[in-house]
């Protein structure tokens, strides 16, 4: 019985992130407030609306890439 092995390393799977100046991906943003809303209600009891949410994660991401 064989069995198949690869020569191939780590390094040999790494991906291209490609140029962070075209890397404006909404998602990240979106998860990151996804988690601190999640927290506030968890701990503080503050229940926000989501689509509230969104409309704030975009003006926010949309400030941070106008800045950089």
């Amino acid at each position: 019985m064989s069995t198949n092995t690869s020569s191939k390393g780590p390094s040999s799977y790494t991906t291209s992130i490609g140029d962070p100046k075209m890397d404006k991906d909404h998602y990240p943003w979106i998860i990151w407030y996804l988690w601190k809303v999640r927290n506030d209600k968890l701990f503080i009891g503050i229940d926000r609306d989501p689509l509230e949410l969104i409309r704030y994660v975009q003006g926010e991401c949309q400030a941070w890439f106008s800045e950089k």
